[in-house]
């Protein structure tokens, strides 16, 4: 079993070079970006909680040292080593073995850690056990029903696999903390679940909310953009049809200026290009539609109003023809005297 004097040899060893190690996780925001089928999935997960620990390593080893049951203490350091890993994949090994040795320490007095948890199932997701993944964090939520990085990484879990109640369910729990009320991660993955529940008008509100928080970010105007899409498909009102599509166009093209030149958004840019492309001749043939409508509906109009002032109209000739026939009767009358 591994001691914190083992933990400290393995340092000095130069064990953050090991040749055998892959690369860690990507350290980058959670991509909630819809897709362009009814049925939008996230992209892969990642933690939304980047920030470092409060205390170095030496003071965490330090504290340790001095108290193996001190689990916030393991926790700083296991969080320390996996951030690091995503740049020195040498330090996903540290990350792996600080974990288990800290949960085993506190195993000692029957206690246990969420945190250490989260970071476990990070490692293992880095390592593509997703099953593995997944019961740590569901674990940790169990340990503390609040925690936000569990909560981030069970949603966007449930985002991947398309378990839109569940993600909603965490994302909505997320929202009500004080760190996920200005997150735009939140609310962006929350908008994603929203609409996959079918809630589009849910989903509209959270995506502009994460476009409040992040004006910058193209992602709430790309998701926005395939609401309309998709709300446009679904409707039989031309007049409205004709709307969304104008607003679905308005939200993409913005997507597209913010996007522009950034690596991340090359398939949604592309995307982006190919429903402009097919909303503009739709559009057009929606107005030419409209048009033929009102001309038929003019045309019918017109030939009701013809049937029903016809007994009218045959009524006034009648008339004429009574007054000429006595107008003609009096000439006729007249000339005989």
């Amino acid at each position: 079993m591994w001691t914190v004097r083992g933990i400290l040899r393995v340092i000095a060893a130069g064990a953050l070079g090991a040749a055998a190690c892959r690369g860690g996780p990507v350290q980058a925001p959670a991509r909630a970006i819809a897709a362009a089928d009814p049925a939008p999935p996230a992209a892969a997960p990642v933690p939304a909680d980047t920030s470092p620990p409060a205390r170095g390593e030496q003071e965490l080893q330090a504290a340790i040292g001095r108290d193996l049951g001190d689990a916030r203490a393991w926790e700083e350091l296991a969080w320390l080593y996996y951030q690091r890993s995503a740049s020195e994949p040498g330090h996903e090994i540290l990350a792996k073995q600080v974990v288990a040795q800290g949960l085993a320490a506190l195993a000692r007095s029957k206690r246990t850690s969420a945190d250490l948890l989260v970071t476990r199932g990070l490692l293992a997701l880095a390592d593509g056990r997703l099953d593995g993944a997944r019961r740590d964090f569901e674990a940790a939520l169990q340990l503390a029903p609040h925690h936000p990085r569990a909560l981030m990484m069970v949603g966007q879990l449930a985002l991947e696999t398309r378990e839109y109640p569940r993600a909603w369910e965490v994302f909505d729990r997320l929202r009500d903390l004080r760190s996920g009320r200005r997150n735009p991660e939140v609310w962006l993955a929350l908008g994603v679940a929203e609409r996959g529940i079918g809630r589009h008008a849910a989903a509209e509100a959270a995506y502009q909310q994460a476009a409040a928080l992040a004006p910058a970010d193209p992602r709430p105007a790309f998701n926005l953009g395939l609401l309309y899409v998709a709300r446009a498909a679904r409707g039989d009102d031309m007049i409205a049809v004709e709307r969304d599509q104008r607003v679905a166009r308005e939200h993409l093209q913005r997507f597209l200026a913010q996007a522009e030149g950034d690596p991340r958004f090359v398939q949604e840019r592309a995307a982006a290009e190919q429903l402009i492309r097919e909303l503009t001749p739709r559009n057009d043939g929606c107005c030419r539609r409209i048009s033929k409508e009102l001309e038929a509906k003019a045309a019918e109009m017109a030939e009701a109003r013809r049937i029903s002032e016809e007994p009218e109209r045959r009524r006034v000739l009648e008339l004429e023809r009574q007054v000429l026939e006595r107008e003609a009767a009096e000439v006729e009358g007249a000339a005989g005297r």
